[in-house]
């Protein structure tokens, strides 16, 4: 996201993949606050990390416990106080196929990544993995330009500053046909994690919508959205001039209740914060509704959520479409409510 967005007073992350601790994936912080995320090895050898997961640096007065890399940084984040803010997940791990071999040199593929081993070291007689996550996930991008496509210079149609909705409408619609003439549409992306890879191609989506902007989410947590102006016919009541705040965090931190120390790190609404008495619409909806971790228009997750169809979907036991089959924390029928 943009610097100007990013206030100096958090460490901003991707929005997801906390699991039950923070993304340790990719980080912009404060110099102050990089100090104490880049040292988490000293703080191990000094006893910090002790005093930080167990309240104690006296190892007879703690019991083990499991933390995974995200649990511990969760932990030293609190410990020194740092503030934590997200930004919208737009970026994933590729698959490692893509990027490793076996010990015999060959590529790691989805159906073969059970024989696939360390290329030196004991690892290779004992059949040691060299990927912890073997299985490539692949689902359709989202249609708007991909970084790498080069086929021709594509048309900046949501930049366009104008305010009437039918001249960006017709150069989007111009611009992903011919695309689509071009074998573009449906591209597949792959990823390694599933959470990851679909939470960047559901936010890419939203981005590619015509107006739609990142921008700073009013009310608690600290976190940018994805906004989107209202567009097409209203109903009665509707405010012409309304703007969709979109913002998710798959397998974010959510201690559901704002303290002190929840404040610091959360990655989802609170129970207890007044976001109706505000005017925060998408938030209180997600309260009243128990998806703290899903701010959204409903109108408009239901047009994110079918823009990925193609005529030649079918349902299955998973569910009719194919946001339903594909995305079903975001696009199940009992999803958006």
């Amino acid at each position: 996201p943009p610097l100007e967005l990013l206030h100096r007073s958090r460490t901003w992350l991707p929005a997801g993949e906390d699991h039950n601790g923070l993304n340790d994936r990719h980080w912009l912080a404060p110099r102050q606050a990089a100090r104490v995320l880049m040292r988490r090895w000293e703080a191990l050898l000094d006893g910090t990390a002790l005093t930080a997961m167990h309240g104690s640096s006296d190892v007879t007065k703690v019991t083990p416990q499991f933390a995974s890399s995200e649990m511990y940084l969760r932990h030293l984040a609190k410990h020194q106080g740092l503030g934590i803010a997200r930004f919208p997940m737009l970026a994933y791990l590729a698959c490692c196929e893509e990027v490793y071999r076996d010990s015999l040199g060959r590529p790691i593929g989805s159906q073969q990544s059970m024989n696939a081993v360390l290329s030196t070291g004991e690892g290779a007689s004992v059949g040691a993995r060299t990927c912890f996550q073997a299985h490539c996930n692949k689902k359709r991008c989202p249609l708007a330009w991909p970084l790498h496509w080069r086929n021709s210079a594509p048309l900046h149609w949501h930049r366009v500053h104008t305010s009437a909705w039918s001249v960006q409408l017709q150069l989007r619609d111009a611009d992903l046909a011919r695309r689509r003439r071009n074998g573009g549409g449906s591209q597949t992306c792959e990823f390694k994690y599933d959470d990851e890879g679909s939470s960047a191609i559901l936010n890419a989506q939203l981005l590619a919508m015509p107006g739609a902007y990142l921008a700073v989410g009013d009310g608690l947590p600290a976190r940018i959205e994805i906004h989107v102006p209202a567009r097409g016919p209203l109903t009665a009541g509707q405010d012409a001039n309304r703007t969709a705040k979109m913002y998710f965090c798959r397998n974010c931190y959510d201690p559901a209740r704002l303290d002190k120390s929840s404040n610091l790190s959360a990655g989802c609404v609170f129970d207890n914060y007044p976001y109706a008495a505000q005017g925060l619409r998408e938030a209180a909806h997600a309260v009243r509704n128990t998806h703290r971790c899903r701010l959204f228009d409903a109108r408009l997750m239901r047009q994110l959520c079918d823009s990925f169809s193609r005529s030649t979907d079918r349902p299955d036991h998973r569910g009719k479409t194919y946001g339903a089959q594909y995305f079903p924390w975001w696009c199940r029928p009992e999803s958006i409510k």
